[in-house]
């Protein structure tokens, strides 16, 4: 496979935005007057502001230059490689802002700043979709991407919240439902995933891979039930969070993966 960059890119960005989005959500739920807020919301945005930058950085080996980039800004209007570099760009702005207020002088950033940093990045995400979904890509013009795409934004996002809070020995009011949360991603991109394999049909393709990579999402989604229905809140179940994750980042580096070899597989 030749799209290592813009593999680590997409999945790299869609995750700051996810990490962004869950943080926040808790702390302007929690009012970020929970105990011991302040400082997982620095880590949170150090986490996923080295994210962001890593993934900036895949984007530069996948262009070859920044001055693409600025080339490719003079088409908004009719290209989504245009609108994708400019709303990623937009984003990685607005966050340095939110950076610089929450990690730097280590203040509360504006709820309307934050709400609109979110959407931004929100929007970003979806103008990754709509460039690869292509007529001429069969398993990529459909459902599958933007499902796909927003629901590895949404699970790596919800996951790392819960292991930051669960790391740092946190009690919320909404612990639960951010489990139940991250329950429901899972079991869409088991979803999504089963989707896209019964619409394969080239006997080329390697099916091991896809088969691996449901098998990951089975086990998540078990263990995620598993946290959310049998256990209560406990803060002793550590390094089964940290495994939660590590299996869903694997799940989805092979669900990009996958993405990216249908296009030589089946692409027309």
């Amino acid at each position: 496979m030749h799209e290592w960059p813009l593999l680590f890119f997409t999945l790299l960005f869609q995750f700051s935005v996810g990490a962004f989005i869950f943080v926040e959500y808790i702390g302007i739920q929690s009012g970020n007057a929970t105990s011991g807020f302040s400082e997982i919301h620095r880590k949170a945005y150090l986490i996923s502001g080295a994210a962001l930058a890593l993934s900036l950085l895949f984007s530069v080996f996948h262009l070859g230059s920044p001055f693409r980039a600025l080339n490719s800004l003079l088409n908004l209007e009719s290209s989504w490689l245009s609108r994708e570099i400019f709303f990623v760009s937009a984003f990685a702005l607005l966050f340095s802002i939110n950076f610089l207020i929450v990690v730097i002088k280590k203040k509360t950033a504006n709820k309307i700043l934050l709400l609109f940093t979110g959407v931004i990045g929100l929007t970003a995400v979806f103008t990754m979709t709509k460039i690869y979904m292509l007529p001429t890509i069969p398993l990529w013009n459909n459902m599958h991407t933007p499902i796909a795409f927003f629901s590895t934004a949404l699970l790596l996002g919800s996951l790392i919240a819960i292991v930051l809070f669960v790391k740092a020995e946190v009690t919320l009011v909404n612990y639960k439902h951010l489990i139940f949360l991250s329950t429901l991603f899972i079991l869409i991109s088991l979803l999504n995933e089963i989707y896209f394999a019964a619409a394969i049909n080239d006997v080329e393709f390697n099916t091991h891979l896809i088969v691996l990579r449901i098998l990951l999402l089975i086990s998540v989604l078990i263990i995620s039930l598993k946290m959310a229905v049998l256990e209560t809140i406990e803060f002793t179940s550590l390094k089964a969070y940290y495994f939660l994750f590590f299996l869903a980042v694997v799940s989805e580096v092979l669900g990009r993966i996958l993405f990216y070899n249908s296009f030589y597989s089946i692409g027309l």
